[in-house]
């Protein structure tokens, strides 16, 4: 979805991201060991090429939408609506916040209040859902903080250094008032 809205809130942006955003600091958090040892990320390796072609991908599904995070105008994170559905009316949104000075600073709740209100107003879905390895602690915190529960917890799900483990999935729903 080329188009995604700009979102604010205070010194929090989530602007469009677009493939000449992709810079040498993005790529950079994409192999940063510390960045990605929870993720699905973990031990891939990254180039400018590859990050370029993924978001071009991105932004030329019609069922995913992506954004840069920006704090006071510098690219930190991104966060991502995946799977749009709109006969189902869910998503699932990806969050990742490389900067280090701004990790563990509230950014990552921020950010996810603002995509999963967009989804909810702006593209009128009902539910948004995550996925994250049930060993993930700062992740589930801040989709917690964000009004995220867990619906499920998958058994053996997905497979990380070396073992199966648990993956939680999160969903938070749009307010009746709201739908």
């Amino acid at each position: 979805m080329r188009h995604a809205a700009t979102l604010t809130d205070a010194d929090l942006v989530l602007a469009p991201m677009d493939v000449d955003d992709v810079s040498q600091d993005y790529v950079d958090w994409l192999n940063d060991p510390e960045v990605v040892a929870q993720t699905e990320q973990a031990g891939a390796r990254h180039t400018i090429d590859s990050v370029q072609a993924y978001v071009d991908s991105t932004l030329r599904a019609p069922d995913a939408a992506m954004w840069r995070i920006l704090l006071s105008g510098t690219h930190v994170g991104n966060v991502r609506l995946s799977s749009i559905n709109r006969v189902h009316r869910r998503a699932g949104l990806g969050l990742i916040i490389g900067a280090g000075d701004a990790r563990r600073k509230g950014l990552g709740p921020r950010a996810i209040e603002l995509a999963t209100a967009h989804a909810f107003r702006g593209l009128e879905l009902n539910k948004v859902f995550a996925g994250m390895f049930a060993s993930n602690e700062a992740s589930r915190r801040a989709f917690e903080k964000a009004g995220y529960v867990i619906e499920a917890t998958l058994q053996r799900h997905a497979w990380h250094e070396g073992n199966f483990v648990d993956v939680h999935m999160m969903a938070r729903f749009c307010p009746p008032e709201s739908a």
